[in-house]
């Protein structure tokens, strides 16, 4: 059985497994196996809470896992549509046993996931997600005489102000009045959240792509199509602009001058600010395999050690839990501060570059200058199966040449979409031109092998 897991949970299109009504509903099921296991001495039920983003599959998929959650004896608190931090936040303030995201971040609207958060809110690690598939394979295929159809469900509780108050707290001191700001909510979870708590703290803001209607979530928008918002920026003459993903769990910003700051360059201004206050923790940012060379010889100027992970908020949280680090995120724009919160929220870390432009008294641009990035491209491949790359013909081979032939002014990342079915080359050196003919070259031999026709 294909593994239910992958980089950010479970992912999918919505009708095919894992997101079909049997294997969600036993999804449901396992999670009440499972938390059975982990608290043995519970008497009282077991409860979990769920938020959902603005998909409209999203409350069929919840039905479906609640009816295999109750099967098991699970409570289920219900808080609708929500952006995922906050269900992490709200799993811990209703002292949840487990927080539940439906949702499926940036990806398109045919497609949804299962996203969870253990009790303190931390998303859940791979030991905890291995037991589950193992759950779950055991109960696949059992049949249940359960009407999956009937919406007896509890209804949704109103409590995002909890979140929205907590996110207000980390400007309360700063006088936000003569900023301007632009937010693209991506038609997801934080289209009424966002620019309510901004404005709530004095900003001038100005939403945009914040009308949901249950199809048009990440459409040309967001964190993966910033041009909407640049113009909208530069149009106001705005002093920051900030994009978020759909369920609201990554962002990048862009300047006064338009220039977008995607994660690396977030983490290196972040760092620096934690760095001042003594509150960079073992004194180390933990970032991907994606990341920018540029931000790792930044990182190490200032004597900030740079440990780099596998691709996965999850394995970002798994290094900075081992290490002991307060800083960590990805060139994507997942970003974790453990000081602030326990996941990727992509309007904590807004508001926290917001009071380092407040506190330095500088422009996003002048904090931004600081970091230099290397050229660095990135090509996808759609495939039709995730062949191990040292099983396709003379790729291996032709890494090693362009290594080394260019030594340390080369780096180069072949893998595949942890979520999605692409092979994604990512190649970094001095010169532009040289590395997108690498990149290219390495993409023509993976699509020979396993791309789609």
């Amino acid at each position: 059985m294909a593994e239910l897991f992958g980089t950010d949970g479970i992912r999918g299109e919505v009708g095919s497994y894992p997101l079909t009504e049997d294997a969600v509903f036993t999804i449901g099921r396992a999670l009440g196996v499972w938390l059975a296991e982990q608290y043995p001495q519970q008497k009282d039920p077991l409860k979990i809470i769920v938020g959902k983003d603005t998909r409209d599959s999203g409350r069929q998929l919840e039905l479906t896992l609640l009816k295999g959650a109750q099967l098991e004896g699970l409570e289920a608190l219900r808080i609708g549509v929500c952006p995922t931090p906050a269900v992490a936040y709200l799993t811990r303030s209703f002292h949840a046993h487990l927080g539940v995201a439906i949702s499926a971040s940036h990806n398109p609207c045919s497609d949804n996931g299962i996203k969870f958060f253990d009790s303190d809110g931390y998303k859940l690690l791979s030991f905890s997600e291995r037991r589950i598939e193992e759950i779950f394979s055991d109960l696949f295929g059992k049949s249940k005489d359960i009407d999956l159809k009937s919406e007896d469900l509890p209804e949704e509780l109103n409590c995002l102000r909890l979140y929205t108050d907590f996110a207000r707290t980390h400007l309360k001191s700063q006088d936000l009045s003569h900023l301007k700001i632009v937010v693209d909510c991506a038609f997801g979870a934080f289209s009424e959240i966002a620019p309510e708590v901004l404005r709530g703290l004095g900003a001038e803001v100005f939403p945009i792509n914040n009308n949901p209607d249950g199809s048009n979530i990440n459409v040309n928008c967001g964190t993966l199509h910033p041009e909407g918002m640049i113009k909208e920026l530069l149009a106001r003459k705005a002093d920051i602009a900030i994009a978020f993903d759909g369920d609201g769990d990554r962002v990048i910003v862009a300047d006064e001058k338009g220039n977008i700051l995607d994660g690396d360059y977030i983490l290196a201004i972040l760092s620096g600010h934690f760095l001042k206050q003594n509150k960079l923790a073992g004194n180390s940012v933990i970032c991907t395999q994606m990341s920018n060379l540029g931000l790792e010889l930044y990182l190490q100027r200032q004597g900030i050690n740079v440990i780099r992970t596998d691709v996965g908020d999850k394995y970002i949280l798994e290094q900075m839990l081992r290490r002991n680090a307060s800083l960590g995120g990805e060139q994507s724009g997942h970003i974790i501060m453990l000081e602030r919160t326990t996941t990727g929220d992509g309007l904590i870390v807004a508001l926290e570059l917001i009071e380092v432009m407040l506190k330095t008294e500088k422009s996003l641009s002048a904090l931004g200058k600081e970091l230099e990035k290397f050229p660095q491209t990135l090509v996808n491949i759609k495939v039709k199966e995730k062949r191990p790359f040292e099983k396709i013909p003379g790729l291996n081979e032709r890494i090693k040449d362009y290594l080394a032939e260019l030594g340390e002014n080369l780096r180069i990342l072949v893998r595949y979409s942890g979520t999605e079915k692409l092979a994604r080359v990512m190649v970094e050196g001095r010169e532009l031109s040289e590395i997108s003919h690498i990149a290219d070259s390495l993409a023509g031999i993976i699509q020979e092998a396993v791309g789609e026709k």
